[in-house]
């Protein structure tokens, strides 16, 4: 049923949010432990991966799917510096230590963790902006 369905996800909208970007980023997470193994360009893989997300959101957006809103500079800014951050990550490690993700995990985990923070303070200010 239609509505029981509409209720469901409505009732359970943030568990389900949660275990899906939980789903979502552990298994990231294999696929880039594996993809560095090898291939063994981290920042190849993380251009590839950023690429095909903007195509992806894109393509959605331009079906009519979803409705992503265009990037605006003041709401960029902000996530400069985990780029920033995420980059030192990959090349604060020695290339030779390639086996070795998981300190740079635990660091892209933390990124995560902080950017998560800023798009919500961001948004939040954005609301803030526009009333």
């Amino acid at each position: 049923d239609q509505g029981s369905w509409a209720t469901f996800m409505q009732t359970h909208k943030v568990p389900l949010i949660l275990a899906y970007y939980g789903f979502c980023s552990s298994t990231l997470i294999v696929i880039n432990k594996v993809a560095v193994h090898t291939v063994q360009a981290p920042v190849f893989i993380l251009v590839l991966q950023l690429l095909f997300s903007a195509v992806v959101v894109k393509g959605l957006n331009c079906a009519g799917v979803v409705e992503a809103e265009g990037l605006q500079w003041n709401l960029v800014k902000p996530f400069l510096l985990i780029v920033l951050g995420f980059l030192g990550t990959l090349y604060g490690e020695p290339c030779s230590n390639v086996q070795n993700t998981e300190p740079r995990l635990q660091k892209a985990a933390s990124l995560y963790c902080l950017a998560n923070v800023t798009a919500c303070e961001s948004s939040r200010r954005g609301r803030q902006q526009q009333q």
